[in-house]
C-alpha cells in the first residue's frame, strides 16, 4: 500500500478506501525513511566487502612473499648442495 502510494499519487480510492492527504504524507514519508535504511544497508554491505577483499590481497601478498622469501633460500641452497658436488667431482672424489 505504502509502495502504490508513493508511485500513484493521483490515485483517490485505494480498495474501495478513500486516500487522504495525511496517507499520501504518512505513505511518502515512511517510503523515504525505507528508501534512505536500505541505501545505508547497501553501502554498509559494500563497504563491509571492500574492506574483506582488502584484508584477503594483504594476506595473499604476504603469502607469496613469505613463499618467495622460502623460494629464494631453497635455490641459495641447492647452487651451496651443487657447488660442493662440482668440488668434489673436481677433487677426484678422494678428499679424505
Amino acid at each position: 500500500q505504502t509502495y502504490i502510494l508513493f508511485h500513484l499519487q493521483q490515485l483517490n480510492v485505494l480498495d474501495a478506501h478513500v486516500i487522504s492527504d495525511g496517507a499520501r504524507h504518512m505513505a511518502e514519508a515512511t517510503y523515504m525513511k525505507k528508501k534512505m535504511y536500505y541505501n545505508m544497508r547497501i553501502k554498509t554491505i559494500k563497504r563491509n566487502t571492500s574492506n574483506v577483499l582488502r584484508k584477503v590481497m594483504e594476506a595473499r601478498q604476504a603469502k607469496i612473499s613469505q613463499i618467495n622469501l622460502n623460494l629464494n633460500v631453497l635455490v641459495r641452497q641447492k647452487k651451496d648442495v651443487e657447488r660442493e658436488l662440482q668440488e668434489i667431482e673436481a677433487g677426484g672424489g678422494s678428499g679424505r
